[in-house]
């Protein structure tokens, strides 16, 4: 089976959130933008993601997870077209 994988680090709005689960993460860690903005951050991500997940029709949140994975390119190679 998968492991799973939890989502840290640079986490300080429902946008980077939805980005770790939409790439796989089952749950997703905030620390410094609590310490900076206090615990009322929680409550926007929560009301934010709420918002997007309901946009988006995602009925709960492991509706969203790994869904962006396919998007994910292999090789940086497979960029040239981007880099070029």
């Amino acid at each position: 089976g998968l492991l799973p994988v939890s989502g840290i680090g640079g986490v300080a709005s429902w946008q980077d959130a939805a980005e770790y689960m939409l790439l796989g993460a089952s749950t997703v860690q905030v620390c410094t933008a609590v310490m900076w903005g206090g615990y009322g951050i929680i409550d926007k991500m929560i009301e934010g993601l709420s918002k997007y997940m309901e946009d988006k029709g995602f009925a709960n949140v492991s509706d969203m997870v790994g869904r962006a994975n396919a998007l994910v390119e292999s090789s940086i190679a497979n960029l040239k077209h981007v880099l070029a």
